[in-house]
Parts: structure tokens; C-alpha cells; sequence
């Protein structure tokens, strides 16, 4: 049975003459002046003191330690599911002043509506599938040491067992599977981006390696497209060669073409050419006469013998012997 704190309260006089107040164990007196003030000696007042102290009225406080219980639900992570909880505690009487000031009279609805606040930020840190470790954290935070309260109680031995009905536990599982295919979800989609920049960049670096690859190719010329080849398939060789010639064949050709149409048109006369230009007119007077263009070949040939010879830089005379029409 909870016994109340206040166990009595006696009015004294001086007169007549009354038995001093005597603590019996377990318990505690708290003095009211004539001031009203109240007073909780160490020691108890003798006979002497009470006649020359004056005070009104004696209170005996209960004070030993007395056990407690009371059933609760609290919050989960999100405040959606509850713990059902069965709260077990000590209750004992500290300042005994403090509990006739504020006239405590139910202990253990004030050790609960105390308890309630700090026990529900904790059970609010885990989910529902988590009673066992969100007992461990109550006992961590708020059972190692004795709480006091304002009015004067103490709380020790605090044990707090928590579970979970069946109807809130189908919940708690749904929630769960719900929020793990969710994680699943946007970790697959991360995943699929992730892949799609890779393949992107790895398209681009080989992109880039295939224009490198072909800027360096056709910068070498018809050479290194023929090598190409043959490095791709040796027994392409005689492709690459013929590849190659038919190359050489169009230079020519078109070489031959561009000779014919300024040599036709009068825009070069051999006889104004310097050395390195006559050079590159006899090699096109060979590719000429191996290419069937004969008659090309003879006119080069009859205008170099009849140009007179440059000496010193010299322009050479407008007409044949020098002198005007």
C-alpha cells in the first residue's frame, strides 16, 4: 500500500503542557513557525525547544523509499506506431520542506507526469521493431543516477519494459518493408545513373580516341591508310597495294590535267621560269610522257630549248632580237 508523504499533521500550544513530537523511524518532522516558516531540524526538538521556538503545528513526512508502477504508451521514430509501457520505480521523500510547500499529495502521478516528457524523447529515437534497444537507451540516460524533483521527491530504480501489440506490429513490419523498397528504389535509380554517366563518358573517351585516331590517319597520307589496312588484316595487302597505286595514279592524273589547262591558257611561259620551276615542269613533262600525253610533252620540251637563257636576274627582251617594232 502507498502511503501519501504527509502522514499527519498536529496543531502545539504551549499550554498545557504537551508531549514533544518524537520521529518515528522512517519518518520526518517538519516544523511551522509562528512566521510561518517552515523548518526540518537534523535533530529532533527537545521539550525546551519547543517552548521557546513556539511552533504552530508539526508535520510527519514519510520518507522511506516506496515502490512504484504505472502503464503508459509511448511515441516511435515518427510518432505513426506506439510502445505499450510498463514503468516501474522508486519513490522516496528528499527535502521534506519542499513536499509540505507544495502539499504533494499524489506521488506517483507527480514521478509520472515527470516521467513522461523524458521518456518519450527517447522511445522517439527508435522504430517500433526496437523495444529492447530503446529500453537499453532509458536505462543509460535516465535510470543510472536518483532524479530529484522540484517537490521534494526522488526517483530511483527506474525500469521501463516496452512492447508492441499485434495490430501495431503488422504495422511496424509494412512500414519497414515500405521503407526499405523505397531505399531499394532510389538506390537503383542512383545506381542507373551512376552506370549511364559511366557508359557516357566511356563513349566519349572512345569517340575522341577513334577522331584522334583517324586525324593522325589521314594526316599521314595514302602511306598510312594503306598500313592501316594491312595492320587490320595482313591479307589485305594486295588491296592496300593496289589502293596505293590507284592513289598515285589520280595525283598524276589530276597533276597533268592542272598542267594542261595553265599551259593552254597562256598563263605560263617558260621562258620566265627560274630553275626550281623548270625542274617541276620536266617532272610533269615525265608524268606526261608515261601517262600518253605526248604531244603535251613535245611542246614543253620545244618551248625550254627556244626560251633564251636568264643571266643575272635579268628580264628577257620583249620580242625575238631586242629592238622596237
Amino acid at each position: 500500500m502507498i502511503r501519501g508523504p504527509v502522514l499527519e499533521r498536529k496543531e502545539l500550544r504551549r499550554l498545557p503542557f504537551q508531549r514533544r513530537p518524537i520521529a518515528e523511524p522512517g519518518t520526518r518532522l517538519v516544523f511551522q513557525m509562528s512566521s510561518g516558516q517552515l523548518v526540518a531540524p537534523a535533530h529532533p526538538y527537545t521539550t525546551g525547544d519547543v517552548w521557546w521556538r513556539g511552533p504552530r503545528a508539526v508535520y510527519v513526512i514519510y520518507t522511506s523509499p516506496q515502490p512504484a508502477y504505472f502503464t503508459c504508451t509511448l511515441p516511435c521514430a515518427g510518432d505513426t506506431l506506439f510502445f505499450d509501457a510498463a514503468v516501474r520505480f522508486s519513490f522516496a521523500v528528499s527535502d521534506p520542506v519542499s513536499v509540505v510547500r507544495e502539499q504533494v499529495s499524489d506521488p506517483i502521478a507527480d514521478c509520472r507526469r515527470y516521467l513522461m516528457d523524458p521518456l518519450r524523447a527517447v522511445t522517439r529515437k527508435f522504430t517500433a521493431m526496437q523495444p529492447e534497444a530503446a529500453e537499453r537507451a532509458i536505462r543509460s540516460m535516465l535510470a543510472e543516477a536518483p532524479t530529484d524533483l522540484a517537490n521534494g521527491l526522488r526517483i530511483t530504480d527506474l525500469r521501463v519494459e516496452l512492447t508492441i501489440n499485434a495490430e501495431q506490429g503488422q504495422l511496424a513490419k509494412d512500414l519497414e518493408i515500405q521503407t526499405l523498397r523505397q531505399q531499394l528504389a532510389m538506390r537503383t535509380e542512383t545506381d542507373r545513373i551512376v552506370l549511364t554517366k559511366l557508359n557516357q563518358d566511356a563513349e566519349l573517351a572512345r569517340h575522341q580516341e577513334r577522331a584522334a585516331f583517324h586525324e593522325r590517319l589521314l594526316s599521314g597520307g595514302g602511306a598510312a591508310l594503306a598500313g592501316s589496312i594491312v595492320a587490320q588484316d595482313p591479307t589485305k595487302a594486295t588491296e592496300a597495294a593496289k589502293f596505293m597505286m590507284s592513289l598515285y595514279d589520280q595525283d598524276q592524273k589530276l597533276a597533268v590535267e592542272a598542267l594542261k589547262v595553265i599551259m593552254d591558257g597562256d598563263q605560263i611561259r617558260l621562258g620566265e621560269m627560274d630553275s626550281a620551276v623548270q625542274a617541276v615542269v620536266e617532272r610533269f613533262k615525265g608524268m606526261i610522257s608515261q601517262g600518253g600525253g605526248q604531244s603535251m610533252s613535245n611542246r614543253i620540251a620545244g618551248e625550254l630549248s627556244s626560251a633564251p637563257e636568264r643571266n643575272d636576274g635579268a628580264a628577257p627582251p620583249a620580242s625575238g632580237d631586242g629592238e622596237e617594232p
